[in-house]
């Protein structure tokens, strides 16, 4: 099991679902086979519209990120798996980081659902699922769009110890809000109240995922499809110039990357705004 205990599992099941029902998308619920356990899969999205694979970001449920597209969903068929191992209503088994597991999963899921090449479009640790899938099985893949994404550089070690791992042992040895609110306003501008629950219940409940390292050149190499990348200039994760660089060194066919000035890993309303508006255009190109 993902949680530290039942406890944990019920209150992550409620989180899931209320968190999901204020995106008022009202999709459909599936479930399909993969290598690795069973998958669940929102649908949503008008039945005619062109499909898009949304992969979420990490450690969180998935409406969390689903939250940033809602312009997407009026315009694209979305097939949105939670990701095994994460928060959410898949299997809970947590697959390797040091190969191309999610990769795998992830071609699974499509193949599953009888889609064919389509545009992937992943966010942070789902960006790194995409990297992942194009390197496993890149017939599935017909875009790809990364958001805020992981496995294309890091920040420092140092960087991650004084920004990441040390508030989060200092909110788990001496709690509280205050502590919780300053590691989140690293990470976004306004926490609200849905950030804040979310993150205290994934400090005290979850049995955290690690992040899918770097990738290798040759690996990138396989993602040979139109791509779309955007980086945040301040995120604490992956820093958007660093991100950037390599992006526009070793990918093939970059159509765009676009730093996101002020940024932190997640966007202000008016770059979320930003960030749908080029994903449509990129996607109708």
């Amino acid at each position: 099991m993902i949680y530290k205990s039942e406890e944990g599992h019920t209150m992550f099941r409620r989180i899931y679902d209320e968190a999901l029902d204020k995106l008022d998308l009202n999709p459909e619920s599936r479930q399909v086979s993969t290598r690795f356990g069973e998958t669940h899969v929102l649908v949503f999205g008008p039945e005619d519209a062109p499909p898009l694979v949304m992969l979420h970001g990490g450690n969180t449920v998935s409406a969390e990120t689903h939250a940033w597209y809602i312009p997407l969903a009026k315009q694209y068929r979305v097939y949105a798996p939670d990701l095994i191992g994460h928060p959410g209503r898949s299997a809970q088994v947590q697959l390797s980081t040091k190969d191309l597991s999610y990769g795998y999963w992830a071609s699974d899921d499509v193949r599953s659902l009888r889609l064919g090449p389509v545009p992937f479009m992943g966010t942070s640790y789902g960006g790194s699922i995409v990297l992942c899938t194009a390197a496993a099985d890149p017939e599935v893949l017909s875009k790809a769009i990364l958001v805020m994404s992981g496995s294309i550089a890091m920040a420092s070690n140092l960087s991650m110890a004084s920004k990441v791992i040390w508030p989060y042992m200092s909110y788990r040895l001496f709690g509280g809000r205050k502590r919780l609110e300053r590691f989140l306003r690293r990470i976004m501008d306004e926490p609200s109240e849905t950030n804040i629950d979310v993150m205290a219940a994934v400090f005290k409940y979850l049995k955290m995922n690690d992040l899918i390292p770097l990738l290798t050149d040759e690996q990138i190499a396989c993602c040979d499809v139109p791509t779309l990348v955007f980086a945040a200039e301040h995120d604490i994760f992956f820093p958007g110039r660093k991100v950037l660089e390599r992006v526009n060194r070793v990918f093939p066919q970059v159509v765009g990357a676009e730093l996101l000035a002020n940024s932190r890993h997640y966007p202000s309303p008016e770059q979320k705004a930003f960030i749908n508006r080029r994903i449509h255009e990129f996607l109708q190109e």
